[in-house]
Order: C-alpha cells, then sequence, then structure tokens
C-alpha cells in the first residue's frame, strides 16, 4: 500500500489536533512525544511508527517543567516539522539531553549519535515483548518503534538521521551557529562486485569508497530547516509502515 497520507491531492488541509506523551529514555532522559492527527476523528488516532529524532541539547533542557518541554514540542510540531508539504504522516520524539554551552560541536554530536544507538537498542528489546520487528500494531509499541534505517533512495547515503537543537529559539533564524544540525551516520556499505570489473579502456575500476561515519550540516532559519526535513522525508524510508500492517 501507498505510504498513508495527511493531505489527498486537490483537496484542502484538515484541520489538526495533537497528541503528547512523555517517557524516559534508557538512561532517564525526558522524551517528549508528539504527533498531530484528524481533529474530527470520533477516537484518538494511534502515534505513526515512523518518527523524527531531534535532540534538545541546550543547556536547561533536561532541567525544564514538563511544561516547558510540551511547548516545545508544540512549537516544533506546528510550526517548524509540520504539517509538512509531503503529506506524510509522522511523529517527533524531542530528548532533552542537556550538553554544557563550552562543549564543541563534534562532541556534541558524538553525544547524540552515542545515545540514539543505545535507545535504539534498548527499544528494539522493548517492542513486541522483545521480538524488535513491526511492533503489533499496539499504542505503546508504535509509540517506542524505531526503525534500523530510514534509507529508501541511493541519494540518501546513510541509513539514519537526527536532528539537533545546540540554540535557543530566539537564535534560530541567526546566521552565526543559529538554525539547526541535521546529522547522517551509519554510512551505507558499498556495493562490492563479486568478480572484477574492468572500465572501457580495460583497467580494473576503483571501488567505491565508503561514505564518512557521519555528515553534519547546520541549516540556518526555520524555512530552510523545514525544507530539509521535507527533502529528507521524500527521500528516505518514511511511513512505509503506517498504513500497511502486512
Amino acid at each position: 500500500m501507498p505510504p498513508a497520507r495527511i493531505v489527498a491531492p486537490g483537496k484542502a488541509p484538515q484541520k489538526r489536533t495533537e497528541s503528547i506523551e512523555s517517557f524516559t529514555s534508557y538512561n532517564g532522559v525526558p522524551v517528549t512525544v508528539i504527533w498531530s492527527h484528524s481533529a474530527i476523528s470520533s477516537s484518538p488516532q494511534p502515534p505513526p511508527r515512523t518518527s523524527i529524532q531531534i535532540y534538545d541539547t541546550t543547556s536547561t533542557a533536561a532541567a525544564s517543567p514538563a511544561a516547558s518541554r510540551q511547548a516545545l514540542a508544540k512549537t516544533l510540531e506546528s510550526s517548524v516539522f509540520g504539517p509538512n508539504d509531503t503529506g506524510y504522516s509522522d511523529r517527533l520524539d524531542i530528548y532533552s539531553l542537556s550538553v554544557p554551552e563550552t562543549v564543541e560541536e563534534e562532541r556534541r554530536v558524538e553525544l547524540c549519535i552515542g545515545h540514539q544507538k543505545a535507545e535504539l537498542l534498548r527499544r528494539r528489546s522493548a517492542v513486541g515483548g522483545g521480538g524488535g520487528g513491526g511492533g503489533g500494531g499496539g499504542e505503546q509499541d508504535r509509540l517506542l518503534f524505531m526503525q534500523d534505517s530510514y534509507r529508501a533512495k541511493q541519494v540518501i547515503l546513510h541509513h539514519r538521521f537526527l536532528i539537533i537543537i545546540d540554540c535557543l529559539p530566539e537564535r534560530w533564524e541567526e546566521d552565526e551557529g543559529g538554525g539547526m544540525l541535521f546529522v547522517f551516520f551509519d554510512p551505507v556499505e558499498p556495493d562490492v562486485p563479486t568478480e572484477p570489473e574492468l572500465d572501457e579502456w580495460g583497467n580494473l575500476e576503483v571501488p567505491e569508497e565508503k561514505e564518512p561515519e557521519v555528515v553534519v550540516r547546520r541549516v540556518k532559519g526555520l524555512r530552510n530547516v523545514k525544507l530539509e526535513l521535507d527533502n529528507i522525508r521524500r527521500s528516505m524510508e518514511f511511513n512505509r509502515l503506517d498504513g500497511d500492517d502486512s
């Protein structure tokens, strides 16, 4: 079946409402999960199984009260990352992982990737009673589910990505150190031919080099941040699970 769509072609966008859940990560980091769904639905809509992994690493993130974390989640869902132009439905998993302002960007990225990999292992064991498969469709399983790889098209050269917030909202539009970090990791292994291949001159072709382990892009300005994520949504394995329980 095709990916689930929020907006059908040629139809006006539906009125949306938001659902929010909270829990803690494998090591106690607060996680706020938010997703939107039709406001006219007669029953609550379950969380999408596809998700955007976001790390709020500002120095006060972890100490912020739940109300402040939920307010940030609503801002991200309504104004930054959704509703999105691709029409795909996904949820936002927002980790409040405080990192001191003095920590360099490279180390900040390492901390978030390390946490994400450990969280993926933890959720894999929790979903579906330990099987780590498709989650069976139960709401708690859907809430915890994380795909092993988002890659679908050849233009995406890494299996996973996350977004890092390293400055306060008032700086998201700034050119110097503003915006957000888009981090791609777990590179795809290049295809290795089973037999040597020769080019048109009869020389042995040089195998493709493996992509860098980590690629980091700072995207400045909310409009550009939204465009970047929508491009990723179009190119990655988003929402193949929702609307297709086979």
